[in-house]
C-alpha cells in the first residue's frame, strides 16, 4: 500500500473519527494558499501561530498572527520581521516576485538577493546598480508580472477555508 492511500486514511477516516474537523485541503494548491486564506478569514481579535519554516507565510505576518520555526525554535513576529528585513511582511511577495522561490522553483531576476530587494522596496537601492536597473528593466518587469501571482499568498480563487471547532474524543483516540 503506498504511503499516498495511508496519508488518505489518516485524513478522511482516523482524525475525523477523532473529531477533528480542521482538515483542510484544495486539489491544485499547496497547504502555504489554504494557511493563507485560514489567516484572511479569520476572526480578527484572535491569534495565530503558523508553524512552519515556509518563508513564503512571512507575508502572512501581522500583529495577530506569528511563525514559530520548529527548528530554530524561535518565533518570527511581524516586529521581528521588520526588524530583520526593514520592509513590512505584507511586502514579502513582492520580494518573492522580484528574487524568485527556490522553493517553489520559481526563477527571479537573477543578481536580486533578498537584501538588495527590501532596499530597492525601501527606496534605498542607488539607481546606477546593476540591480536596480536589472528589476526596472522591461525582462524584469515581466519576471515580476510572470511571478507575482505564483508567490503571493493566497493564490488566485483559493477558496475560503474556515476554522471550526474540534470536538476531540479521548476514547475515539484510544481505539
Amino acid at each position: 500500500e503506498s504511503i499516498y492511500s495511508q496519508f488518505d486514511i489518516i485524513k478522511n477516516e482516523i482524525l475525523p473519527n477523532i473529531g477533528f474537523k480542521n482538515i483542510f485541503e484544495s486539489e491544485g494548491l499547496e497547504a502555504d494558499d489554504v494557511i493563507a486564506s485560514l489567516c484572511q478569514t479569520k476572526n480578527p481579535d484572535d491569534e495565530y501561530i503558523i508553524v512552519s519554516r515556509d518563508g513564503d507565510l512571512y507575508q502572512l505576518l501581522n500583529k495577530n498572527i506569528s511563525q514559530w520555526d520548529y527548528i530554530s525554535k524561535k518565533m518570527i513576529t511581524e516586529r521581528s520581521f521588520q526588524e530583520k528585513y526593514g520592509i513590512d511582511p505584507i511586502l514579502w511577495g513582492h520580494v518573492k516576485s522580484i528574487g524568485g522561490c527556490k522553493s517553489d522553483t520559481v526563477s527571479g531576476i537573477r543578481g536580486c538577493g533578498e537584501k538588495t530587494i527590501c532596499k530597492y522596496l525601501n527606496n534605498n537601492l542607488k539607481k546606477s546598480s546593476k540591480a536596480y536597473q536589472k528589476i526596472i528593466s522591461d525582462e524584469g518587469q515581466n519576471i515580476i508580472k510572470r511571478n507575482k501571482p505564483l508567490v503571493v499568498l493566497p493564490f488566485e480563487n483559493t477558496p475560503e477555508f474556515e476554522i471550526v471547532e474540534d470536538e476531540l474524543s479521548f476514547s475515539a483516540l484510544t481505539k
